[in-house]
């Protein structure tokens, strides 16, 4: 159940909703959101929709590469045993069988619907993972039948992979990720991304998911746009409860973009919170520029509120409601 769960969340994330990310693995003695670049952004009533929208849908993006690094965990993890399903036709327990000696590769392999995928690395033991390993991903039009279509190069390092006592399935898995023209289109969202990221993937705790992506850069480029994230983490939480998935998201990193004049900075003072399958209902997003800010305050499944200090005085100038439909079509 967990393993699907994660595996329909993850992207739904880049449409619907969406981390200070709990990650002990972040960058050490690095602030995340990192210093100030220079100067920043001066957020204003006109500009405060983009910025906001801007901000929460890249941060979101950048867990897209869990749900990539949890197919080679997912893959690997059990000799050979059926698996979770993934973004991938790794994930259905076929790698081991396919790898004699390490290192492997490249196996070509067909996607479930179309294209392919190349898989190579280097495995001290080809039916596990074990810190030290890698494995690369190459990806041509490889559609799985999972609501999106991947071209480019996803290469995986794997710092720790611990199955679970009882159900190896039960898994934290750590890896540190670069991305290569790693091209993901869902529906009419086309996105380009190249940089860093670590990711871990948490199954440990019965009921519930956590997972986290965090690292230096990523440049996401999509639509005539490219948006960059420094210092940047994200985490999210999937708790079920009554029968019911819920999830929690928080955001924090430093956004630059060529929609915009100069960086803002974000965090989620308020963890963003709602219903898995659905929009947020609730928490907030706070974006800081140049003595200024806007607070995205989430009302419901349907609205939201910029409440916005133009002058950095920490009182609120001009409060904007909207929806999340015209917030979201406000990042272009």
């Amino acid at each position: 159940m967990k393993q699907r769960v994660a595996l329909a969340v993850f992207p739904a994330l880049l449409l619907a909703a969406c981390g200070d990310s709990v990650n002990p693995f972040t960058q050490q003695g690095t602030p995340i959101g990192g210093e100030p670049p220079g100067e920043l952004l001066a957020i204003t009533a006109s500009n405060a929709g983009t910025v906001a929208a801007l901000a929460f849908t890249t941060g979101a993006f950048s867990l897209s590469s869990v749900g990539i690094a949890d197919s080679v965990g997912g893959s690997i993890g059990n000799n050979g045993a059926p698996l979770k399903p993934g973004v991938t036709e790794i994930a259905r327990g076929r790698l081991p069988e396919l790898i004699a000696s390490a290192p492997f590769g490249p196996i070509v392999q067909g996607c479930a619907i179309s294209g392919t995928v190349s898989i190579s690395g280097d495995l001290a033991d080809p039916t596990t993972l074990a810190a030290g390993d890698s494995v690369t991903l190459q990806f041509e039009n490889c559609n799985d039948g999972f609501g999106e279509t991947l071209n480019g190069r996803f290469e995986t390092a794997i710092q720790q992979f611990t199955p679970g006592a009882v159900n190896p399935e039960d898994y934290v898995l750590r890896a540190s990720v670069v991305l290569v023209n790693l091209q993901i289109d869902i529906a009419n969202l086309s996105t380009v991304s190249n940089g860093d990221v670590g990711v871990i993937v948490d199954y440990s705790v019965p009921e519930e998911i956590a997972a986290s992506a965090d690292g230096n850069s990523l440049t996401v480029d999509s639509g005539g746009r490219s948006d960059t994230l420094s210092n940047y983490s994200s985490g999210e939480r999937i708790v079920l409860a009554d029968g019911i998935l819920n999830f929690t998201l928080e955001l924090r990193g430093t956004l630059a973009s060529t929609t915009l004049d100069l960086p803002v900075r974000f965090t989620t003072p308020v963890p963003i919170t709602g219903i898995v399958g659905e929009r947020a209902s609730a928490g907030e997003l706070l974006i800081n520029g140049n003595n200024s800010s806007v607070r995205l305050v989430v009302l419901s499944v349907t609205d939201v509120r910029l409440d916005i200090d133009n002058n950095g005085d920490g009182e609120i100038d001009i409060s904007i409601e909207s929806s999340w439909d015209a917030l979201l079509e406000s990042a272009g």
